[in-house]
């Protein structure tokens, strides 16, 4: 519990019973980011696609792959951690508040 006292008294973590409604928000986020990180990862080898889109022969959308993914994973940690009452203004903190409150006790692994 140490480390989420650490950022609710630095501000980074805030206590707000409000946000909760704002759960589902953050969860259609993280579907968006997946479907984009759908589209991208069928654009990689597909020329024709490429094509359509006036895009380069060689790009290469892995990068963004990766990166999409990586906030597809935070924004629905934000929809959990906004439904039990936090509001996180940093991506450690938020891990903080995972660890804290879903994975010491065994609900997340």
């Amino acid at each position: 519990m140490n480390k989420v006292k650490f950022y609710l008294k630095n501000g980074q973590i805030i206590r707000d019973h409000t946000i909760i409604s704002k759960a589902k928000n953050y969860l259609t986020k993280a579907k968006n980011n997946l479907q984009i990180l759908d589209a991208l990862d069928k654009l990689v080898n597909n020329e024709k696609a490429k094509e359509l889109l006036k895009i380069q022969k060689d790009f290469d959308s892995s990068e963004w792959i990766v990166i999409t993914g990586y906030y597809a994973m935070y924004t629905s940690a934000l929809a959990l951690v906004a439904k039990i009452g936090f509001r996180s203004k940093n991506h450690t903190a938020t891990f903080a508040i995972l660890e804290e409150y879903f994975i010491k006790k065994k609900i997340l692994d």
